[in-house]
This record gives C-alpha cells, sequence and structure tokens, in this order.
C-alpha cells in the first residue's frame, strides 16, 4: 500500500523531564514467557543477573512446556542473586500474551521488563531503565536500541531492510545524557509505519499503565506487543534510550518467523495490519488523512480474508470499519458527489 508523507509534530520543550516525586525506590520485576525454552533460558537468566543493578524478582511464565524448562529454572533459582518465581498455566495459550499477563499480575513491582525466553538483556538494561523512569514518572514505556543476533552468531545493529535507524523517524527531545522523551502523537504515526520498540524484550512499563490499557490481548497470537504499544502511546509519551539494552535472537522457528516465512499472505503481517488499521481508525477522526489511508488498507485486508474463508479475521475488519464511521464517512461523500452531480 503506498504510504502517505505525513507532517510530524514539532517536540515541545516545556516539562520535557517530569518533577521528581518523593519515592523511595522504584522496584522493577522481569516477567519471561516461556515455551519449550530449556534450550536457551539459562542464557536468558544469566543475563539477568549479571545485570549491574539486579531487579527485585525474576517470574518466569511456564506455557505448558514439553522439555525441561521448569526444571531448569527451578535449578537455577536455588542459586539465584535475585528471587526467581516460576508460575505453569494450566493450558497453551498459543502466544505471549496471556503468559505476560499472568506474570504482570503476579509482579510485585513498580516498573516491569518483560524478556523472551531466547533474548538477552545487556548488563546496562535494568540501570537504564529505572534512571529513565525516575526522570520521567510519566513515561508509559521504556525502550532503547536492540541488537540482533542469529543462530549462526551473527550480529546486526541496523534493524531495517530499508536502511532508516530504529528511531529515525521519531522527533526526540533529550532530558538527560542518550536518554530522550517521545511524544504521544509522533509515536503513533511511526508504530502505524513499523513497531519501533522491535520486541517484547525491549519494553519496560509501569504496572500501573499495563492495567491502564488493559494488557497485552491475547486474541493477537503473533503481535500482541505492537498492539500494547499503540495503547500505551495513545496515553503516554514514550522514554528512549540512546544504548544497546538487548539482544534480539533471531531464530527461524521462532514465533515470529515461523507466521512470517509461510507462503502467500503472512499471519504475522495481515494480524499486524489488522491491529494498525484498527487503531488508526480509532485514533484519528474518520475524514482524516490517516483514517482515509487506513480505511483502504482496511477494504483490502477485508477483501484478503474473504479469499481466504477467514470469515472470522473479515467480520472483525468489517466491524472496526463500521464502529469507527469510515464506511458511513465514506457512503456521505458518494452520496454528496452523486447529488452534485444531478
Amino acid at each position: 500500500m503506498a504510504r502517505t508523507k505525513l507532517r510530524r509534530p514539532s517536540p515541545s520543550t516545556d516539562n520535557v523531564a517530569d518533577t521528581p516525586t518523593p519515592h523511595p525506590r522504584i522496584t522493577i520485576s522481569v516477567v519471561i514467557p516461556s515455551y519449550d525454552g530449556a534450550a536457551y533460558i539459562r542464557d536468558t537468566i544469566a543475563s539477568i543477573l549479571h545485570q549491574t543493578v539486579l531487579p527485585d524478582e525474576i517470574i518466569v511464565v511456564d506455557d505448558c512446556s514439553r522439555d525441561g524448562t521448569v526444571t531448569t529454572v527451578q535449578d537455577l533459582a536455588r542459586t539465584a542473586a535475585a528471587p526467581i518465581h516460576v508460575l505453569r498455566m494450566r493450558r497453551n495459550s498459543g502466544g505471549p500474551a496471556k503468559p505476560i499477563n499472568a506474570g504482570v499480575e503476579a509482579a510485585t513491582s513498580d516498573l516491569i521488563a518483560v524478556l523472551e525466553q531466547d533474548d538477552r538483556l545487556t548488563p546496562i538494561r535494568i540501570a537504564r531503565s529505572l534512571e529513565a523512569a525516575k526522570l520521567l514518572p510519566s513515561a508509559g514505556l521504556i525502550c532503547g536500541r536492540v541488537r540482533m543476533r542469529s543462530s549462526t552468531g551473527s550480529v546486526r545493529d541496523d534493524l531495517w531492510k530499508d536502511g532508516r535507524l530504529q528511531f529515525a523517524d521519531l522527533s526526540l527531545t533529550p532530558i538527560a545524557p542518550s536518554i530522550y522523551r517521545a511524544e504521544s502523537a509522533d509515536l503513533l504515526l511511526s508504530l502505524l509505519q513499523r513497531n519501533i520498540v522491535f520486541t517484547n524484550s525491549n519494553a519496560v512499563f509501569p504496572r500501573s499503565i499495563w492495567k491502564r490499557v488493559g494488557g497485552f490481548d491475547p486474541k493477537y497470537p503473533i503481535c500482541a506487543d505492537l498492539d500494547f504499544n499503540l495503547k500505551v502511546a495513545r496515553v503516554s509519551p514514550f522514554v528512549v534510550i540512546d544504548d544497546v539494552l538487548c539482544e534480539y535472537h533471531q531464530r527461524h522457528d521462532g514465533l515470529y518467523n515461523r507466521n512470517v516465512a509461510l507462503a502467500g499472505h503472512s499471519p504475522a503481517h495481515l494480524e499486524a495490519a489488522f491491529i494498525r488499521m484498527r487503531h488508526a481508525l480509532h485514533n484519528y477522526g474518520s475524514s482524516s488523512e490517516v483514517a482515509d489511508e487506513w480505511y483502504w488498507e482496511g477494504r483490502y485486508l477485508l477483501t484478503s480474508a474473504w479469499r481466504r474463508h477467514d470469515w472470522k479475521r473479515g467480520y472483525s475488519i468489517l466491524c472496526a470499519l463500521c464502529s469507527s464511521g469510515a464506511l458511513q464517512n465514506r457512503a456521505i461523500k458518494k452520496l454528496r458527489r452523486m447529488v452534485a452531480s444531478i
């Protein structure tokens, strides 16, 4: 779909950082959703235990693994320098949203850091996130740069095929060295083009904001993080830290890559497009340039769903178009043109 180049608002320099409020100490929990992760989770937890500042707790939520994930974590918990708790889902949920929600619900901290079972945090992740949270308590999400590593060991810092850097299309306002504030309006427009947070492992957020936006939506098995990021961006600014804070492990058998590699219409791309369409129509007036662009994307998605006999997805798309007023607005415009031509 051809993208309209949109003008981004100039960031305000007023009250860039929040006035700090008295607080004895900000606490942080790391939540790890896990399924058959025994081969990776030892290194993942090790990256947390090697932080310059340790988290208050680590919560591993096992989604009915068939391997030794739980045993591995329990062995690590006996000698770990930070408390490690294991939660076990009653049945496999088919995606990370429910395990993450369960972990956040069980957490006792002010901040939540999500980490996928096969990714790693760089040693400064927790310390830099706590620093950012103190500078901007109103931030709904704290993220940084991501380093990608493949199963062969190769490493990439440039994550985007089009050559743009991870946060190149944001207007960022500095609030401290290497720490920036990104405004809601700018974030929404960027997230409608690409997921600048990139991975769950790059997200730290207040437990209160998770509750406010309704958490991660389990109806999105692949791209629940994109939906969550858009919901948070709608109500609060982000903090962007100009440091590599996590390493993303690109596996051919990972959840996202399994759904991208399929022939024809990729389930991951279709789900992401549906999420963006729904948010665009909801966040912008039905007659706006942004909503108009995503109305046509919705028409394409609807046609694609019908051709695949995906009636459930087609019904969801149709409901989103109707509830936003986009279809009514189109009908009114067409009627006006007809009247004008008489």
